[in-house]
């Protein structure tokens, strides 16, 4: 009777204690053979190695022996191995890509972010699967005109290259709802925008553009433009068609009119601060019946219309540094307002001690000189028209609309499982959980946060209980946005450092009796609302390590001491400090605005 045949398994080498830099180890292969997927970030690969093109081929004629397994498991058969679907190279050496990666067709995700790349090979255009592309912070000059094969492309992350020109290579990216070209050296972009039917985000700061395509209206789902730091004059009429948009941001360009926005009745943010803009019109204000946020900071605008009375959603209103001499007064009657900036205007009809007490005493003033209309029909057309475009735009019992997940005002003390689930399976990009009574959110487990945290760029937890900041949210590596404002928080984890891209912080109304060690390991911040708490000290040592700073919001806190040496933080253009305990700077400087503010800190710096 023949012997039974052993299994044959080739002879392992003894693994290394620690893997070498630039290597990729065949452990480390055999899992992504099993799992499909193949992380191999910071390695100092300055290639990649054949071994990975060649992760899915099967072993030749020859080595096909009966029992044959890979790794260390025995049940794992050359012929079981899944194909090779997300591959990650980021923060390496590359210099190029080879066209090898043309033998990965299953690939839906491919990373190579953090590299020297200064082109892409022709054959990333036979990656038909490929859903998210990132190839940002790298050196790119020009793209392969084959890109726009990919036709299941969803996400393509471009940013921070040296890009002076996209063309053609975007026609045809239909499926295409993220694209990101921040920070490059683009002075136009291309009518192929248009085509982009899906495009629901597109990001175009700092760049050298003079302007919008007009096909842009053909992007019929866009939601998101964010433009600033360019060089924009006017914006095409046509931006006002497009129903969808709920932010824009121009800030810093050099607009002289307020664009159009004409059916643009979902809009929820407009930045169009450090501009040229000389007046905001009532046609204006009609077209912004759904806005939370309107920036217009650093303009030359000289009057603000009463017509601003009527928009009953506006939260946030930044109109400082401008030349307005009077407020309307049905700004005290707006519902949801809780923060107006005003400073650097010549104010003439308010006095100095109600402008320097901050947002709800400056209200309060102007909410007194309100005379009362009689009832009318007016307001309820404007209701009507508003619950109508809410319908318009597909509000159903569902907490999700288009991009965002939404269960604000719902009294909620938890939130199930399902809820983040359907977050997940729409690829949400914002989550709005304020006005409720959570205290924590344990049904959101950290493997749900991770797959959120791929779309979430803005989280609103404002108004709850909360008093610690949920660790699940440092998940969330993409956010810009965290609202936190009203909760009970006295602190925040060291562990929020790991938001690197987050650019706007509120923490208004809190606990807090200083500022948080944490956010100044963020540099990213722009923003930063920490109004309303009993803040009694400025750590100027710290506060100068956020060197991209341009909004502090430290007013009614405890603060006894102005340091001086803040006037050296030239990248500040709004810092509002009224409503504390400190005798310098006195109110008639508070009240001549920012700019002055920082003249009189840095001239009173010993030397």
């Amino acid at each position: 009777m023949a012997q039974s045949r052993a299994k044959f398994k080739p002879p392992r080498r003894a693994a290394p204690s620690e893997e070498e830099p630039g290597t990729v180890s065949e452990a480390l292969l055999n899992a992504a053979r099993k799992s499909g997927q193949l992380n191999i970030s910071n390695r100092q690969l300055v290639r990649v190695p054949e071994s990975v093109w060649s992760i899915n081929k099967a072993p030749p004629e020859s080595e096909r022996v009966e029992g044959l397994s890979f790794g260390n498991d025995d049940t794992a058969r050359w012929w079981d191995q899944a194909e090779l679907n997300k591959l990650v190279i980021s923060s390496n050496q590359l210099t190029e890509l080879s066209p090898q990666i043309g033998q990965l067709p299953a690939i839906t995700l491919l990373d190579l972010h953090d590299n020297k790349l200064n082109t892409l090979p022709d054959a990333i255009g036979t990656l038909i699967q490929l859903s998210r592309l990132n190839v940002s912070h790298n050196r790119l000059v020009a793209l392969p005109s084959t890109l726009n094969r990919l036709v299941n492309l969803k996400s393509l992350q471009l940013s921070n290259n040296m890009l002076t020109r996209v063309g053609n290579e975007l026609d045809g990216l239909v499926s295409l709802e993220l694209l990101d070209l921040n920070n490059n050296q683009l002075e136009s972009l291309p009518p192929a925008l248009g085509s982009m039917t899906s495009l629901n985000q597109l990001i175009i700061n700092d760049n050298r553009l003079v302007g919008l395509p007009r096909e842009i209206c053909g992007a019929v789902n866009l939601r998101s433009i964010e433009a600033s730091m360019n060089r924009m004059v006017e914006l095409p009429g046509e931006l006002g068609s497009l129903r969808k948009l709920e932010q824009l941001n121009f800030r810093h360009n050099s607009l002289t009119v307020i664009p159009s926005l004409y059916n643009c009745n979902n809009l929820k943010e407009l930045h169009l601060g450090d501009n040229r803009i000389r007046e905001i019109l009532t046609s204006h204000i009609e077209q912004l019946p759904s806005i939370n946020v309107l920036d217009l900071r650093d303009n030359k605008i000289t009057i603000l219309p009463e017509s601003i009375g009527t928009l009953k959603s506006l939260q946030r209103l930044d109109i400082s540094n401008n030349d307005i001499s009077a407020l309307p007064c049905v700004l005290g009657s707006l519902p949801n307002l809780n923060s107006l900036v005003i400073e650097g205007n010549p104010l003439k009809s308010i006095r100095r001690d109600i402008t320097t007490r901050g947002t709800q005493a400056l209200l309060e003033y102007l909410r007194s000189r309100v005379v009362q209309p009689e009832k009318s029909t007016g307001l309820e057309s404007g209701d009507t028209k508003i619950s109508n475009n809410n319908d318009y735009f597909g509000v159903t019992d569902s907490f999700i609309n288009y991009k965002s997940l939404d269960c604000s005002g719902k009294k909620l003390s938890a939130i199930s499982e399902s809820v983040w689930s359907q977050g997940i399976k729409s690829s949400v990009e914002v989550v709005n959980l304020s006005h409720n009574l959570l205290q924590n959110l344990q049904s959101l487990s950290n493997d749900n946060a991770s797959l959120l945290a791929t779309t979430v760029h803005q989280i609103n937890l404002s108004l709850n209980k909360f008093t610690n900041l949920p660790e699940t949210i440092m998940n969330f590596n993409h956010l810009t946005h965290l609202d936190l404002r009203n909760n009970q928080l006295s602190d925040l984890p060291k562990s929020l450092k790991s938001l690197n891209q987050l650019q706007e912080l509120v923490i208004s109304s809190n606990r807090f009796q200083n500022l948080p060690n944490v956010i100044y390991d963020i540099p990213s911040l722009d923003t930063l609302l920490a109004n309303d708490n009993a803040i009694a000290t400025i750590d100027h040592e710290l506060l100068v390590k956020l060197v991209n700073l341009s909004t502090l919001d430290l007013q009614n806190n405890s603060i006894t001491h102005v340091p001086p040496q803040l006037g050296l933080m030239t990248s500040l253009r709004s810092l509002q400090l009224s409503g504390n305990l400190f005798r310098q700077p006195r109110a008639a400087i508070l009240t001549k605005g920012t700019v002055a503010l920082l003249e009189y800190l840095a001239d009173r710096i010993q030397t």
